[in-house]
């Protein structure tokens, strides 16, 4: 929902149909991933905003997302 995904490189050649080493992903995605946690999660810079679009402090789902990243401990300037 906050364009965080909990990294599992292995479901994730399964659903892309490619086999990628930790390392190597993380060269090709460099400019739109930040890892998280030791790397353990990404944050998908340009999710929220592709996704939901403009943020509005009016918008439920807006709110929602802000709280899921406050939750993950992040703060969340594309949220503003």
């Amino acid at each position: 929902m906050s364009g965080i995904w909990y990294v599992d490189l292995e479901i994730a050649g399964i659903m892309i149909g490619e086999e990628y080493e930790l390392e190597e992903a993380l060269k090709i995605l460099a400019k739109q991933i930040e890892p998280l946690n030791g790397g353990s999660r990404w944050l998908v810079k340009d999710f929220v905003r592709y996704q939901y679009g403009e943020f509005s402090k009016k918008s439920r789902v807006h709110i929602g997302v802000k709280k899921c990243a406050a939750a993950q401990g992040l703060e969340s300037p594309w949220c503003e």
